[in-house]
């Protein structure tokens, strides 16, 4: 929530995330990191602010999964072999920024995917229909997965033909 150009259509409620740490208290660790002005979660170990990307990703890599919305968080927790549960409500599709090996939580609304940063005909329905029971639901599903390496999806590419030397 405190990136610097806000994009209003990708956040999930602040309240709802609150809800998730408390339906899961005894069973999960959870681990705050991001801006130091994003808002406080009770019961979880806060770090916002404190740490740098090489932190987060060391943070990421050990920890067993990654909680959150599509953005750069989701990316790096790719890179370090972390699985996610991400919340991309209708903005963006799964399919155009996802990962196969993540559980990824998407409202597909006839209007969905739009694209939009803040505004939103619809009130946002996308990421309302989101519920905490979803996202606790899928927590718990890919935490009864083993911790490996992640699922990769191929595509075929054409090989790209380099000149054998340049001209100078």
């Amino acid at each position: 929530m405190g990136a610097r150009h806000l994009i209003r259509n990708k956040q999930w409620y602040e309240a709802r995330f609150q809800s998730v740490v408390d339906a899961l208290i005894g069973e999960v660790e959870f681990i705050r990191v991001g801006s130091a002005t994003d808002p406080v979660l009770q019961n979880a170990n806060d770090r916002p602010g404190t740490t740098g990307i090489r932190e987060t990703a060391a943070i990421l890599h050990h920890a067993r999964l990654y909680v959150g919305t599509v953005g750069f968080l989701m990316h790096l927790a790719r890179a370090v072999e972390c699985p996610c549960v991400i919340i991309y409500g209708g903005r963006e599709a799964p399919w155009q920024s996802g990962y196969i090996c993540n559980f990824n939580l998407y409202t597909p609304l006839p209007c969905a995917p739009y694209w939009r940063w803040n505004g939103c005909e619809c009130d946002r329905q996308c990421m309302r229909e989101i519920g905490v029971a979803d996202v606790v639901s899928a927590i718990r599903q890919m935490m009864e997965r083993p911790r490996g390496p992640l699922e990769v999806a191929w595509t075929q590419s054409r090989a790209m033909s380099l000149p054998e030397s340049p001209s100078i």
